[in-house]
């Protein structure tokens, strides 16, 4: 059995597709209202709904700054998009990356590309 912390720290490290993927198969074995709870679609008793309701947030790439290329490298890691696709999100700045993620994937995602250069937030769907 792993402890919560464990738990935490694992997810941490999983690009937004791998927690993609983990979310569908919580959807497969335990039913989509379980992978809810879990992923933040449900808000929790007590939780902040000023911050975001639905619990997603979008990442909103502003500006790509002097290292474009490691930048789209960035964003193809993370989402698993093709070059093509991941130059167009990073040609499009400012803007929405993806599609909106539970609160610590955006993050993730976010610290991500700022190591890599950009200038990034995220934002309540």
């Amino acid at each position: 059995m792993y402890t919560r912390q464990e738990i935490i720290d694992a997810a941490c490290s999983l690009t937004t597709g791998d927690l993609r993927e983990l979310g569908r198969a919580l959807e497969e074995k335990y039913g989509s209202d379980a992978a809810r709870l879990l992923f933040g679609d449900v808000p929790a008793p007590g939780a902040d709904y000023g911050r975001s309701v639905t619990g997603h947030y979008d990442v909103f790439l502003q500006d790509c700054g002097r290292n474009k290329i490691e930048v789209i490298k960035t964003i193809r890691e993370l989402t698993h998009w093709g070059l093509y696709e991941a130059k167009q999100a990073a040609d499009r700045a400012p803007g929405p990356i993806g599609f909106p993620t539970p609160e610590l994937a955006a993050r993730h995602f976010c610290d991500r590309l700022l190591k890599a250069g950009a200038t990034a937030e995220i934002r309540p769907v």
